[in-house]
């Protein structure tokens, strides 16, 4: 079968420079805005949907979105360190040296997303749908995958050391250029993974195997 392309965010070329506090009180549709250097209220937001914009340098932190919307965007930067975006849906985007310590996206739908150079330890996928999704040299350690769904997705030079794959099949997906000691994932579900020769040896030893010495 025909690997697809991972797509980018579709951006107009021009952009209007926006206070996203003001926006999020006025309205919870954002469009075509460039946002620099602001910092969100820790508030409640619902149903909000940012379409065709680029956040630069945005602080999130502890904030609570329900039902976010978020296509053709582009967050770099930016810091979603604890907030809550649990069912969230993202459509072409790019997390880009960002930082999301501990966020929620429980339940959340990924498509055509990456995380490049992105800070999240302690992040919570349970229940998430990912399909062609890129983590590149991202830090995933401690990462909860619980019940994840994974269709083409791809983990590039990232660390995933006591990340939790539980109930994930990892079929296809390659984590051989990835830094672990230790992951949370069974057997059966390991399946297919495909993984470097010394990765292959501490899968060995965990799956309680005694690898002999030539």
């Amino acid at each position: 079968m025909k690997k697809t392309k991972r797509q980018k965010p579709k951006l107009p070329k021009v952009l209007s420079e926006l206070n996203l506090s003001e926006q999020l009180e006025e309205e919870k549709y954002i469009q075509n805005g460039l946002i620099e250097n602001q910092v969100i209220h820790v508030q409640e937001y619902e149903k909000v949907f940012f379409d065709q914009s680029v956040f630069k340098n945005v602080s999130f932190v502890g904030s609570f979105f329900e039902l976010l919307e978020c296509a053709d965007v582009i967050f770099d930067h930016c810091d979603f360190s604890n907030a809550e975006l649990n069912q969230a849906v993202f459509h072409r985007v790019e997390f880009i040296h960002c930082k999301m310590t501990g966020c929620h996206l429980s339940e959340a739908h990924f498509r055509h997303v990456s995380m490049n150079h992105t800070l999240a330890p302690y992040v919570e996928f349970n229940h998430a749908n990912f399909k062609q999704v890129l983590f590149e040299e991202s830090v995933l350690e401690h990462a909860n995958f619980f019940e994840a769904k994974f269709e083409a997705v791809e983990f590039v030079k990232s660390k995933l050391n006591e990340a939790s794959f539980y109930e994930v099949r990892l079929n296809g997906i390659d984590i051989s250029t990835c830094e672990f000691e230790r992951i949370s994932v069974s057997s059966e579900q390991l399946a297919g993974c495909i993984i470097s020769p010394e990765q292959a040896i501490g899968f060995v030893k965990a799956f309680g195997m005694v690898v002999k010495e030539s």
